[in-house]
Formats: C-alpha cells, sequence, structure tokens
C-alpha cells in the first residue's frame, strides 16, 4: 500500500498579526522619523493575509510581476536583482520606490525615463553577495545616477 503524505497548510490568525502589526507600528512611530512598513510578498502571497495588511496600511515588498498584480494599488518597495523593463514600467507608473542592483538596471530605468527625473534606491551590500552593488563602489554608482 501507497504512503500517504500530509501536505503543510497555514493556520491563518488574523487577531495575531493584527496585534503584531500594530505593536511594530507603534515602535515604528515611537523610534523612528521617517519609516514604511512593508510586507515582503515572497514570504506568503495568501490571499487573507495580503488584504489583511492592506486593511492595516501596509504596504509591499515586492520582487516580480506576479507580486505587482496580487498586491493592491498602493506604495511598493520593488526589489529583486532581474527587473524586465515591463515590470520597471509598471513600477515607474505606479510610483513603487524601485531598489536598483545593478548598473543595467540603472540604465533600464534612464531609458524609461527618457530625461525626466524618478528617485530610486540603491540596494549596497556590505558582504560579497549577489544582490546590490559593493559598498566599496557607492561614490562610484551614486556619479553613475
Amino acid at each position: 500500500m501507497k504512503e500517504i503524505k500530509e501536505t503543510p497548510y497555514l493556520i491563518f490568525k488574523e487577531e495575531i498579526l493584527e496585534k503584531n502589526y500594530k505593536d511594530f507600528e507603534e515602535l515604528c512611530k515611537k523610534y523612528l522619523e521617517n519609516y514604511v512598513i512593508a510586507y515582503s510578498v515572497k514570504t506568503n502571497s495568501f490571499g487573507a493575509l495580503i488584504n489583511k495588511l492592506n486593511e492595516l496600511g501596509s504596504n509591499f515588498e515586492i520582487a516580480s510581476m506576479e507580486e505587482i498584480l496580487i498586491t493592491p494599488g498602493k506604495s511598493k518597495v520593488f526589489n529583486g536583482p532581474s527587473k524586465t523593463e515591463e515590470e520597471l514600467k509598471m513600477a515607474i507608473n505606479g510610483k513603487f520606490l524601485i531598489n536598483a542592483d545593478s548598473k543595467s538596471e540603472i540604465d533600464k530605468i534612464i531609458k524609461i525615463l527618457k530625461g525626466e527625473n524618478f528617485n530610486i534606491g540603491l540596494r549596497i551590500s556590505l558582504e560579497k553577495e549577489k544582490f546590490g552593488f559593493d559598498y566599496k563602489n557607492l561614490d562610484e554608482i551614486i556619479n553613475y545616477c
């Protein structure tokens, strides 16, 4: 007889999420002057979770076209090392905070903007990692922008 393996499942408790979110938000207000709370959609894209976080006022950190499409039309932080031109156009039109990872990504953004100004973030790596700019080259990257 074939062994049946159980499928993992998620137990979602709205009241706990709401309490934790509000506690975290209070800490941000108390200790930070300027902050954005943005939930990482890649962590868990469960629809009820996204809806509840939206209701609580959360923003969203996204890394793909799919994540752009499943999150509400509010402030989004766009991370990820391989953003397509189509995704970048949507991010610029939606006024997302785009965190650029490479010179080629900056070049794509400049091409889309055609001379218009747009604020971006630069993803900086303090360790030897595959994501972001090496912190030792920060001056060069800022000047490149």
